[in-house]
């Protein structure tokens, strides 16, 4: 009976391929979807405190499809600022 049960739950395991980089952009997208509603269309983050800058890129700009708006992104010239604009 054992042998039937672990069968089963390795076959409904079996298969889900779960895309780590694309949970962490979503999970960053909402938040800030929350601060450019909050700061009334731009967010502006030191990147020292980001880690990966391409990633929070990545993310405003879905969250400005979560918003259902156009999202511009930047960095500032010396690398030390990342920001995110509605565009709408």
């Amino acid at each position: 009976m054992s042998l039937i049960c672990h069968s089963e739950v390795r076959d409904r395991l079996r298969g889900r391929v779960v895309d780590l980089e694309k949970v962490r952009v979503e999970r960053l997208a909402v938040e800030i979807a929350d601060q450019l509603v909050a700061g009334q269309g731009s967010v502006l983050h030191l990147t020292e405190g980001l880690g990966d800058v391409d990633r929070w890129r990545r993310a405003a700009r879905r969250a400005g499809r979560i918003l259902s708006v156009p999202v511009r992104t930047g960095v500032s010239p010396d690398g030390t600022r990342v920001w995110a604009v509605d565009e709408s």
